[in-house]
């Protein structure tokens, strides 16, 4: 009876560990659209707000902040001719991301692609106690 046990209970564990794994690893096909539009677009930080103030990234940060997301989970931010590494996840349209001297939070709104004015827009809190409002770079026109 106690060898039923031993061969049952490893037996449990590793079920419970693949069905977590594969719940884990299954993106909705809505995350994944999202995913896609994260890693396949160059975003730039052009806006920067906060209360009492909406300025251009330029003025305050001296350059616009530049935003690259890679599969991987990891990805790099431009910011005054610096380069920044972080790792980055979404959870739901919450973005999350963590680094060496970065510990943000943003909200992406994909945007509507039946409207040709409703572009993806990407807002990103606490960078240096800023706002910073960040568009993919094909959707900034030339001034």
């Amino acid at each position: 009876m106690k060898s039923i046990y031993w061969i049952l209970i490893p037996a449990i564990i590793v079920a419970l560990v693949l069905i977590s794994t594969f719940i884990k690893c299954a993106d909705s096909p809505e995350k994944k659209k999202l995913i896609y539009m994260l890693t396949s677009n160059v975003w730039s930080g052009t806006r920067v707000e906060m209360p009492g103030l909406s300025s251009s990234a330029r003025e305050i940060f001296g350059s616009e902040l530049i935003l690259i997301f890679q599969k991987n989970g990891k990805c790099v931010i431009k910011k005054s001719g610096e380069n920044f590494t972080a790792k980055w996840k979404l959870n739901g349209n919450e973005l999350q991301i963590r680094g060496k001297g970065i510990n943000s939070k943003g909200d992406f709104n994909p945007g509507d692609p039946s409207m040709e004015s409703d572009s993806p827009i990407l807002k990103v809190y606490n960078i240096e106690n800023y706002m910073v409002i960040f568009f993919r770079e094909k959707d900034i026109g030339d001034p």
